[in-house]
């Protein structure tokens, strides 16, 4: 995938790394050190921003200063606080249990989508699956949240999962469209109760953030859940 910067340059995501495309030379630069991940998009301070399983960033600033890619490159790996200290620590070794001084890394799906959101502080990142979920980096204290459509939850109207695409309006709001036939709203300032990294189920906490709109076209025949086929 490919994005504009604020310079008409063109930074292209790979599986070796990104590019960078020079649309007044027509040159490409390896940008060696931005390991970025499938989708791409640069906020207003251009910095791009990459999902990466958790969230991964590319300062233009730094890099036209610098020209080290690696210098303008930051990932943001899923960290739950699950030590409840306020700060992301470190993560223990993938199939160990963490320490006292340690936090866990949430699992929600493979990540999709992603979207800096200015009036929050944060960046977004789509998981896919079943439900599938919405992830929210903290940029200041780099703690991850994970919210979940609602599914199979007893206090929920209505079921949907597997977000795909994401945008952000101008009060912070986080939409997507669903598999199950919904476009959908997710307000995190509507949340009653403060993110609980060791919920029960820690992608429903917030079912009353959601608003779901039943897409327009008909639905499987013989369903009668909200939804659509197309």
């Amino acid at each position: 995938n490919a994005m504009f910067d604020a310079k008409g340059r063109l930074i292209i995501t790979a599986r070796e790394g990104c590019r960078l495309l020079d649309t007044k030379t027509n040159t490409f630069t390896f940008l060696d050190g931005c390991n970025a991940g499938h989708h791409v998009q640069v906020d207003g301070n251009d910095v791009a921003w990459f999902d990466a399983g958790g969230a991964a960033s590319f300062d233009f600033k730094v890099w036209d200063a610098t020209h080290d890619a690696k210098q303008a490159f930051t990932r943001y790996p899923l960290v739950s606080d699950t030590n409840g200290n306020g700060k992301a620590d470190p993560l223990p070794a993938r199939g160990a249990k963490p320490t006292a001084d340690q936090d866990s890394a949430p699992n929600p799906g493979g990540s999709y989508a992603v979207m800096f959101n200015a009036p929050d502080n944060s960046v977004w990142v789509s998981y896919l699956g079943v439900p599938g979920a919405l992830g929210r980096i903290d940029l200041k204290t780099r703690l991850a949240e994970i919210y979940e459509p609602p599914f199979q939850n007893p206090a929920a109207k209505t079921e949907a999962y597997l977000p795909h695409g994401i945008d952000v309006d101008t009060n912070g709001v986080m939409w997507t469209g669903l598999n199950s036939g919904h476009l959908a709203s997710f307000d995190r300032k509507k949340c009653k109760t403060p993110y609980s990294p060791n919920a029960a189920r820690l992608g429903q906490q917030c079912q009353e953030g959601w608003t779901l709109y039943q897409a327009p076209g008909p639905n499987f025949k013989g369903v009668t859940e909200s939804g659509s086929a197309d």
